[in-house]
């Protein structure tokens, strides 16, 4: 039964059921068509802008929005397991997707079933993560090492078939080794550059959504001064001296400060000044950039890396004597929303950088606890750690969008491969692995849907001799779509905002097509 209210809508049972499986069925297909070497584009339209041709999951998900509310929500469950997918691996938004679809049609339809196992809620939910730990199991028993450049191609070529991309890949993976890091940004002119630079990675937050700058809402900051402290800033009052300084200084057009943490009444006072300076025409910005996991030994690491005094609470340092002087320096420095920070160019001296990291690998071959052993070698990665950048070009804008999504899921899987290793490719270790299962395990049928969905999209048989999967991203995708099908198959009524949008300023995929053919099939 539906029913609604004055701004909800709700179905219990059955029915809340019906509207469920629809919304995931939707999702599930218009993401399948994007799977495997024969997968096609989908053409997102983008208010403002040329319509966006795309053929990963991430981005085809999160751009769909169905007219009803309630089948939505089936959409907005595979939203949620896509953006952990590509936040835990980087790549297999797609299998996800498909697996979550998949299993959550076994395990559903196995509960009204007269199987003996996987009858009642908690014998199904128990069925699928056993099952789910068995299949992990015997994939890392067919895993196989992935350290050369010619094994890093073969991953990399399974996530974007393109053999001179995917050497290109290989090539920067390789020399960043496993703890560096590969950019893919949009380019120039026609054609794809690729630079290998020295820099560093550290876990850091804007501490205000609106110190952002970019409209994937991250901070981009190029050859700003910056100001390395381990303070809580309450408010703005101890940085009025080096920020005045800063502003005088023509060549300045910003700031960035690097602190442990900011308080609300700071970050406003900062965002307001920001928004003073443009109304008076003054190109100059403060930036707030929190880093609470930090260790005064990494705060040291940091400001060593980026040639800066660092200003220690421990100390008693104090910033109302900072001068310039004192300030770090980047050619790039950047903050993503989820929390991860690069630094290109530090402006520390090499023989101080190399210095340091002899100190810290002496500490790490002394110490004997493994956890701070660990601490110790991420340390060691991040003051050495090389970055390779890809810049993406082509004639057009759509066109370069499109390659560049594909050449990061190729960055990011090859990356996976490197640290857990790789499986056979186009579904097939999945497929090799059912063969292996009981019948009466509902994941036995489920998780052979990417491989017969990539088949599906190629009219036939694939030739998947010498490509591979990275295992960690076939695992994470197995261990996303498993919580998530289970959740969704123990659920027993939907609740729903009425849609106030309106639809055609939405980034909207038309699913009813598919949905009949689905219908029909």
């Amino acid at each position: 039964m539906v029913s609604s209210g004055d701004r909800k809508i709700w179905a219990f049972g059955d029915e809340a059921q019906a509207k469920l499986a629809e919304g995931i069925r939707k999702g599930v297909s218009v993401v399948s068509s994007t799977l495997g070497v024969a997968g096609k584009n989908i053409l997102i339209e983008r208010k403002f802008k040329t319509p966006h041709p795309v053929d990963d999951g991430y981005t085809a998900i999160n751009s769909l929005i169905l007219d009803d509310e309630l089948e939505n929500l089936g959409v907005t469950s595979l939203v949620d397991v896509a953006n952990k997918q590509s936040e835990y691996a980087g790549d297999g938004t797609s299998t996800s997707i498909i697996l979550t679809g998949a299993i959550y049609e076994e395990g559903k339809g196995r509960s009204a079933s007269g199987f003996t196992i996987g009858k009642t809620p908690i014998q199904i939910k128990n069925n699928i993560l056993e099952g789910k730990n068995k299949v992990i199991e015997l994939l890392k028993k067919s895993a196989i090492e992935c350290k050369t450049k010619e094994q890093i191609k073969s991953v990399a070529l399974a996530a974007y078939a393109d053999e001179q991309m995917a050497e290109t890949v290989s090539d920067l993976v390789f020399n960043v080794g496993e703890n560096g890091i590969v950019l893919v940004e949009e380019g120039w002119g026609r054609e794809t550059e690729v630079e290998l630079l020295t820099g560093m990675r550290f876990a850091g937050k804007l501490a205000h959504g609106l110190f952002a700058n970019t409209a994937e809402e991250s901070l981009d900051a190029e050859d700003l001064p910056i100001l390395v402290t381990d303070f809580d800033f309450v408010k703005m009052d101890e940085l009025l001296g080096i920020f005045s300084k800063t502003v005088q200084n023509l060549n300045n057009r910003g700031l960035v400060v690097i602190g442990n943490k900011f308080d609300d009444i700071a970050s406003k006072q900062a965002i307001y000044s920001n928004a003073k300076n443009a109304q008076n025409g003054i190109d100059f910005k403060i930036y707030f950039v929190k880093t609470p996991s930090f260790t005064p030994s990494q705060f040291e690491d940091f400001a060593i890396y980026l040639g800066a005094k660092y200003f220690s609470k421990e100390r008693k340092d104090s910033i109302l004597n900072c001068e310039l002087s004192d300030l770090g320096t980047a050619q790039h420095f950047k903050i993503t929303k989820s929390g991860e920070g690069v630094i290109l160019g530090g402006g520390g001296k090499k023989e101080d950088v190399d210095a340091r990291i002899i100190e810290v690998r002496k500490k790490w071959e002394d110490e004997k606890v493994k956890q701070i052993k660990n601490v110790l070698q991420q340390r060691i990665a991040s003051l050495a750690s090389a970055i390779g950048i890809i810049k993406v070009a082509s004639p057009t804008e759509g066109e370069t969008e499109n390659i560049r999504l594909k050449v990061k899921n190729a960055v990011r899987s090859a990356q996976a491969a490197v640290s857990e290793g790789m499986v056979k490719g186009g579904g097939v270790a999945l497929m090799e692995v059912a063969e292996q299962l009981d019948k009466d395990e509902i994941l036995k049928e489920a998780i052979k849907a990417p491989y017969n969905i990539i088949r599906q999209n190629a009219g036939g048989t694939v030739d998947t001799e010498g490509i591979f999967d990275s295992l960690k991203v076939i695992r994470t995708a197995l261990e996303q779509a498993c919580s998530q099908a289970w959740m969704l198959i123990n659920t027993s009524t939907l609740i729903a905002f009425r849609s106030e949008r309106p639809m055609e300023d939405a980034a909207k995929i038309v699913v009813d097509s598919i949905s009949k053919k689905g219908k029909s099939e």
